[in-house]
């Protein structure tokens, strides 16, 4: 079951253990079940095994988390401020994230800003009588300034190679929705692909219907990427995104509907000749399609190579390549028959209302007039809102046949892989009417679904047994290593 990243209640004492190793190297990460935290990455030799995702999303709850167990135990509004700037999550939830990736929670920096504020939280437990909180002066006692040296070396060096290594497109989902919610139209640079451009058409219609918005209990399903939509406490509008691994984390984007139209308005009046080039920082978005013929080929002769796909996953190939036929601009034949017979579904089954609600007006003088059929089926508006409503259950059905079932197969081959994220989402831009090499994406998709992944564990502990030494030349090549 996921964890609400929004919503954590860890102690401090619970980070404090986490941070207390001999080497402290390594990051912290959230327990399955949201109430515990542990440091992982922490391998000093065999470094192939600081292998562990750590997304924005959770790294951003954790360090907030960490801030609120540092201000229940008596520091100041100002001095968590400054533990914000240390951890570099100062400001809102949006300028964070769209700052960049958040990074991980380190080890060494949990225990760093404990040993800064200590004193004080002692003081104030000593007053609660409540347990004493252990320093490094503590947890390192006997140990020499020179080897702590050492130490502080070797953990600076690990953790950052792990760092970079971390660095993936995990977040890609929110950072494209952050991205046109901080769009500005100014500059040349600053463009928006086609799958924002979706977004944001999706975002718009939503905004444009009338009646309330529901709350996060009851929230929309978006269908142009992995987030449901909601109104949070304060009548903002609210995204919740769903990560790898089944985490929420929620961003409250602080506009109302109105000023979210208007910013999504603002989006979809960008030049569409731009859109797809770059993003809003001014980096190259790769687009789904090949760069060359020869790549394509490599791939399609990776995959004739592979072993055969299972039924299930040939069915996600097969409702894919449905979904393409009739969600694709240039072929609007089965897309449109599809929507015309939901159409008339949708207004054969208001009729039966209209008259279901007809029947119990009879011997009521007081009720309200009710349009007959004639007059509905005559009505403009009604037929428009029927058309628009068939146009949205049909697409909608269409993506969430091949997202969903796409998502969790990815996910059960591969794990949490920053590369199923990046696939996805190239898989809808594709049924959002961006241009795709359809070949191309079908063989990354067999290619994804038939690919052995090597357990690093298996093949270092075989390396082991062979007599391998423990330690590993520097420009050794991990990937090579281990076939990828």
């Amino acid at each position: 079951m996921g964890v609400d990243l929004n919503n954590l209640h860890l102690t401090l004492d619970q980070f404090n253990a986490a941070a207390s190793g001999k080497y402290n190297i390594g990051q912290l990460k959230l327990g399955e079940d949201g109430t515990s935290v542990y440091r992982t990455n922490n391998h000093k030799t065999w470094t192939i095994f600081n292998n562990t995702p750590i997304s924005s999303e959770e790294s951003l709850a954790l360090k907030t988390s960490f801030c609120q167990a540092l201000a229940s135990e008596g520091l100041s509004p100002e001095e968590i401020n400054s533990v914000k700037e240390k951890l570099g999550i100062a400001g809102n939830a949006i300028d964070v994230m769209k700052a960049g990736a958040v990074k991980p929670l380190s080890a060494a920096d949990v225990r760093q800003i404990i040993d800064e504020y200590a004193g004080r939280i002692n003081d104030n437990r000593s007053v609660d009588g409540a347990a004493r909180l252990e320093t490094s002066a503590d947890i390192y006692k006997g140990v020499g300034e020179k080897t702590m040296k050492s130490r502080e070396t070797t953990r600076n060096s690990i953790n950052t190679r792990t760092i970079e290594s971390m660095v993936s497109e995990a977040d890609v989902s929110v950072n494209t929705v952050l991205d046109i919610l901080q769009y500005t139209g100014e500059g040349e640079s600053e463009t928006l692909s086609i799958l924002q451009k979706g977004i944001a058409n999706e975002l718009s219609s939503i905004m444009n219907k009338a009646g309330n918005l529901p709350d996060k209990r009851n929230p929309i399903q978006l269908q142009t990427t992995f987030a449901t939509l909601h109104e949070a406490d304060d009548a903002k509008i609210a995204l919740t995104f769903m990560l790898e691994g089944g985490n929420t984390f929620t961003v409250n984007t602080g506009l109302e509907r109105e000023e979210l139209l208007a910013q999504m308005n603002k989006v979809l009046s960008a030049k569409a000749g731009d859109a797809g080039k770059t993003d809003g920082e001014g980096r190259e978005i790769r687009e789904p399609k090949a760069e060359s013929g020869k790549v394509e080929n490599k791939v399609a002769d990776k995959v004739k190579k592979q072993k055969p796909l299972s039924a299930k996953q040939n069915q996600i190939i097969d409702d894919l390549n449905s979904a393409l036929d009739f969600l694709n601009p240039k072929d609007r034949l089965l897309f449109d028959s599809k929507v015309e017979k939901k159409r008339q579904s949708l207004i054969d089954e208001h009729l039966q209302k209209l008259e279901a609600a007809r029947l119990k007006q009879e011997g009521k003088p007081s009720a309200a007039k009710l349009k007959t059929p004639d007059e509905l089926m005559a009505d403009e508006k009604f037929q428009g809102t029927m058309a628009a409503k068939a146009k949205d259950e049909v697409r909608s059905k269409a993506v969430k046949n091949v997202i969903e079932p796409l998502q969790k197969e990815l996910h059960r081959l591969r794990g949490l892989d920053e590369k199923n994220v990046a696939l996805v989402n190239k898989v809808r831009h594709a049924l959002t009417g961006g241009e795709v090499d359809r070949d191309a994406l079908i063989d990354e998709i067999k290619l994804a679904f038939t690919t052995e992944v090597v357990n690093p564990y298996d093949k270092v502990m075989e390396e082991i047994k062979n007599g391998v030494k423990d330690n590993l030349e520097e420009n050794f090549n991990i990937n090579a290593w281990l076939g990828q």
